[in-house]
């Protein structure tokens, strides 16, 4: 996503007997948290507390939206942390657009007009 995108997340949790927490990362925060294991809890558990460019507790509903605010284009993940993964249901939907309502990936933003004027080009 571009500076300026937003991710727009609304999800309500259906039977969560503990808060799950939604968690946005970048490219590189995603490789952070799975090239390390999780911190295992004095009394069982793991720590959740991962470094994240977004978190918010998910009990009930979460009706949000994330605005970029990175100097560059990055890959971003959205995910629901569930410690200690018990059963959970999910409902609702998460949305990215890119600034000038682009929804493509950066690379495909202009492939419309370049598929036309490559049919366009085998019609003359």
């Amino acid at each position: 996503l571009e500076p300026g995108a937003e991710i727009r997340i609304n999800i309500s949790t259906i039977n969560a007997s503990v808060s799950p927490v939604l968690v946005i990362l970048t490219r590189k925060q995603w490789m952070t948290w799975i090239s390390r294991p999780l911190q295992p809890l004095k009394g069982g558990g793991y720590s959740s507390y991962l470094i994240s460019a977004y978190r918010r507790p998910l009990s009930g509903h979460l009706d949000t939206t994330f605005s970029i605010a990175m100097p560059s284009a990055d890959r971003y993940y959205v995910g629901v942390l569930n410690e200690p993964r018990s059963t959970l249901r999910l409902q609702g939907y998460v949305e990215y657009e890119n600034p000038g309502g682009q929804h493509l990936p950066l690379q495909l933003v202009y492939l419309p007009e370049t598929v036309r004027t490559a049919s366009a080009a085998f019609v003359l």
